[in-house]
């Protein structure tokens, strides 16, 4: 079963203790399958927010500022079996800056701009080199067209294979009323809501929740399952901060028919 709280598998710091954890319950970690004492409010548990979303939060100001008509911006399409989100914030002068997104991973990106005709722009971009999966961004912004298009290859060919792609710009909002379960982020829900969901039914909802802010899942199971959808994009790797109050009520009622659902399967005949 995929965890209230996804938070704790993105870029953080392992090390770190929990944050007022007071009036706890017991809950599950999506990824490690471990059982853990946490408070029932997920916005203020965990460690703290991981400086790669401090960064993020940086970039999404410079964003949101620019003008629409530029490379500034997140630029999102597949990439492998993932969705990418290339977010562009810095650009100019023949240097360009900003960040990757993409299966629950922030990757910093720098490199070259050049100008190859009017509204069309080549870019070589690097990654850090400090993981093993990092690698050099080759692509073409073709702004006629609206289009990212080239090429990514690894630094380390072990393990990692030259993935090609064509993104295409992309402006990210919150929004309530997108995917099957909506209400999870419009109102406060009542057992009534959710009782005669099964156990996979109440597991994307729950995480519906966390996908309309953005969230760019670890785990695979659910990051392939947002992933085919338009509106989702990977943004962030801890919106704890953004939950709305019904969302953490919503999260903490799903999550405890989850478990129950889990104990009684056999009960239910499905």
């Amino acid at each position: 079963m995929l965890s209230i709280l996804f938070l704790l598998i993105s870029c953080t710091d392992n090390n770190s203790a929990p944050v007022n954890a007071e009036k706890s319950v017991e809950i599950e970690d999506s990824d490690s399958k471990k059982k853990t004492k946490f408070a029932k409010d997920v916005r203020n548990i965990g460690p703290e927010k991981p400086k790669a979303q401090f960064a993020i939060e940086e970039a999404h100001n410079k964003i949101i500022e620019a003008d629409e008509n530029n490379m500034i911006g997140y630029w999102v399409g597949e990439f492998g079996h993932n969705k990418i989100n290339i977010a562009l914030s810095e650009v100019g002068e023949g240097k360009a800056s900003g960040h990757s997104v993409c299966a629950g991973n922030y990757r910093l990106i720098k490199g070259s701009e050049k100008e190859i005709e009017s509204h069309v722009f080549d870019y070589v971009m690097n990654e850090p080199g400090d993981h093993k999966h990092d690698g050099k961004f080759e692509f073409r912004i073709n702004l006629n067209e609206g289009t990212l298009t080239g090429n990514w290859t690894p630094f380390n060919e072990k393990n990692n294979s030259r993935k090609e792609f064509v993104l295409r710009k992309q402006k990210f909002e919150y929004k309530d009323h997108v995917g099957e379960y909506p209400q999870a982020s419009q109102k406060v829900l009542k057992d009534a809501d959710v009782e005669n969901l099964n156990g996979e039914e109440l597991r994307i909802m729950r995480n519906e929740i966390y996908a309309r802010h953005g969230y760019s899942f670890k785990n695979k199971e659910i990051r392939m399952h947002f992933e085919k959808q338009d509106w989702y994009i990977p943004v962030a790797v801890d919106i704890r901060k953004d939950l709305k109050d019904a969302e953490v009520e919503n999260i903490e009622l799903i999550y405890e028919y989850e478990s129950y659902y889990e104990e009684y399967y056999d009960d239910f005949g499905r």
